[in-house]
């Protein structure tokens, strides 16, 4: 059934979207709101920060995770004849980070949106195109990512579509494995699965499922989707 939704989205990935086009936006109604320069160049800075820490760092730090994960998995069960370091984590140099800003980013903007619905000047209209009025939404909780794989010469290329949501938890069995394994988290289409074959040669089903991933995965699962990996 329909509710009425909070205007601040649940997802991050709609988060960002929101957080940009109340930063875009804002300016514009300074004047007839009433508020200083100083008050709108807070808001958009606080803004600018939650965008670049939601969309950029933690996209970094979840790659991070997968290459963690591969390091893992090769130091476990690959083959060389050198030791091979782990992996180490840089903050993203692009875009460049803005101002930093000091801890309750959120909790100012919502004390602004909320000062700004009492402004004289306010008006339904203005909060619509802000963003601020929450809309009547319906949300199925039992929403999978869309999602195929087509294997390739020397990898499984996975794709998938986020629906808004910040990305994907995937997991995987291969051969006559029976337990589920994490592979990675991903939030840009496509995952590239370069996994070597377990046996050299000899060609093996791969079986993958999916589930949205906002900070903790949904545990919401597609079908399981299998292939034919020849290496």
């Amino acid at each position: 059934m329909p509710r009425t939704a909070r205007y601040y989205p649940a997802r991050i990935g709609d988060q960002i979207v929101w957080l940009r086009n109340f930063r875009n936006k804002i300016g514009t109604y300074q004047t007839a709101l009433g508020y200083s320069a100083d008050d709108i160049t807070a808001a958009v800075a606080d803004c600018d920060r939650m965008v670049w820490l939601l969309d950029t760092l933690q996209g970094a730090a979840s790659g991070f995770g997968q290459a963690v994960t591969a390091h893992v998995r090769l130091v476990f069960t690959g083959t060389g004849s050198a030791a091979v370091p782990p992996p180490t984590f840089s903050l993203p140099a692009t875009p460049a980070p803005p101002a930093n800003v000091v801890p309750g980013a959120q909790k100012r903007l919502f004390a602004f949106i909320k000062n700004l619905k009492t402004r004289t000047a306010y008006t339904v209209a203005i909060g619509q195109d802000l963003g601020v009025i929450g809309e009547e939404v319906t949300e199925d909780p039992d929403e999978t990512p869309k999602a195929k794989a087509a294997a390739k010469s020397g990898e499984v290329i996975l794709n998938f579509n986020k629906a808004g949501h910040l990305g994907v938890w995937i997991e995987s069995q291969v051969a006559n494995e029976t337990e589920w394994t994490f592979l990675a988290i991903d939030t840009s289409d496509p995952y590239n699965d370069t996994r070597p074959l377990k046996v050299a040669g000899q060609p093996e089903k791969r079986r993958y499922r999916l589930c949205f991933w906002d900070g903790e995965p949904t545990r919401v699962w597609t079908p399981v989707i299998e292939v034919v990996f020849g290496g």
